[in-house]
């Protein structure tokens, strides 16, 4: 019985650390670094200190070039209220770097740019820190909390929760 346990315990050990190994891809959506002014990564609503309010869509790609540590790019589109001005539409860029602590614990730092009409195009650092949680070796469910500073002077800093789905493929 023992044996049985030691067996299954490493193949579900290797299976989860096959997931974030050099030359792994995977493409990521359902929530969002930061507001996207743009900053995409999927589906997310947010409120920041200005009283705006999003909704924004996106996709990232990546790939592991080496064990735990993945780059990424995403594109992505936001619709934003801003107190009680007309609605607002924004297209935005991303790319940063993510690593797995213990495979389990991802650290981002990602860099993003939006082109918004009406206003000045915006450009974020983020930092995100969250959970992986792998399900049938190729899906990961990654919960986040993320801050966000704001590079130039015309939108404010940021923070939030959000969650994001991978599919991992060789």
């Amino acid at each position: 019985m023992k044996n049985i346990l030691v067996v299954t315990l490493l193949v579900v050990t290797t299976a989860l650390h096959a997931q974030f190994t050099k030359g792994t891809k995977f493409i990521e959506v359902g929530s969002s670094s930061n507001d996207l002014r743009v900053s995409p990564t999927g589906l997310m609503f947010y409120v920041s200190d200005e009283k705006e309010k999003s909704i924004v869509i996106g996709l990232s790609g990546g790939y592991f070039i080496s064990d735990g540590l993945a780059m990424k790019l995403g594109t992505g589109f936001s619709y934003s209220k801003l107190r009680d001005l007309n609605a607002l539409k924004s297209y935005g860029v991303s790319g940063g770097i993510e690593y797995y602590i213990s495979n389990k614990f991802p650290v981002e730092i990602r860099y993003s740019a939006s082109f918004r009409d009406q206003y000045k195009d915006s450009h974020f650092l983020t930092l995100k820190v969250g959970y992986a949680k792998v399900f049938d070796k190729k899906f990961v469910l990654k919960p986040f909390a993320f801050i966000e500073k704001s590079l130039n002077n015309y939108y404010a800093n940021g923070a939030g929760l959000g969650v994001s789905f991978s599919y991992n493929f060789k």
